[in-house]
C-alpha cells in the first residue's frame, strides 16, 4: 500500500478466550503493530493479558482521553476513531503494571480489608459488650487481647463474674512477678 494510505479493517470479535486467541491471529495476519484498548471496568484484562501473549503491543487508554465528538456512538465507530488517533500519535497510554507487581497490588488491598474488616469486628465486640452492660474496658486496657479473651470465653462458658474477676488479678499478680523477678 502506498505511504500515507490507510486500510480500514472491521471485524468483531467475541470475549471468550477462544475468541481472543482469533483476535490475536487476526492482527498478526494483517501486521497490525500497535493494539489501542479503551479501559472500561475490568473488561480491558483479558483482553490485554491475549495481546501480551501473542507477543503484540497494547496500550490502554482511559476512555475519557479519547472521547470522540459527540453523536452516533457505535463500537464500530469508536474503534475506528482509535485506530485513528493511533495512527497519528495520539494515544496517551494508561499505567498498567508488570503481572508480578499486580499481584502484589492485589494482595497488598486485600490485606488491607481484612485488617480493616477484623477492626470493625472488634468494635462491635466492644460495642455489644458495653451494650449488654459489661464493661471489660475498665478493668483491662485490651479486650482483645489474651486475658480479654480469656474473660470473654468465661462470660460465653457461663462463669461467674467473680471468677471472671479473678482472671484480671491473676494476670497482675503474674505480671506484677514477672517485673519483680527481672528486677
Amino acid at each position: 500500500m502506498p505511504e500515507g494510505d490507510t486500510q480500514v479493517l472491521t471485524r468483531e470479535f467475541g470475549t471468550f478466550r477462544k475468541d481472543r486467541e482469533l483476535m490475536c491471529q487476526f492482527l498478526q495476519q494483517h501486521q497490525i503493530d500497535l493494539v489501542v484498548v479503551e479501559s472500561t471496568g475490568v473488561y480491558w484484562k483479558s483482553i490485554y493479558a491475549s495481546i501480551i501473549g501473542f507477543g503484540l503491543t497494547p496500550r490502554v487508554v482511559n476512555a475519557r482521553h479519547v472521547k470522540n465528538v459527540p453523536g452516533r456512538k457505535t463500537d464500530t465507530l469508536d474503534s475506528q476513531w482509535l485506530a485513528q488517533l493511533a495512527h497519528c500519535g495520539l494515544v496517551r497510554p494508561s499505567f498498567v503494571p508488570h503481572p508480578d507487581q499486580e499481584q502484589l497490588r492485589l494482595l497488598t488491598r486485600r490485606r488491607d480489608t481484612v485488617v480493616k474488616q477484623i477492626a470493625t469486628e472488634m468494635n462491635r465486640l466492644h460495642k455489644t459488650l458495653d451494650d449488654s452492660g459489661i464493661r471489660l474496658g475498665g478493668l483491662i486496657s485490651d479486650i482483645n487481647g489474651k486475658s480479654g479473651q480469656r474473660m470473654i470465653n468465661a462470660l460465653i462458658d457461663g462463669e461467674s463474674l467473680q471468677d471472671i474477676r479473678s482472671l484480671v488479678y491473676k494476670g497482675y499478680a503474674i505480671k506484677d512477678r514477672a517485673n519483680e523477678e527481672s528486677s
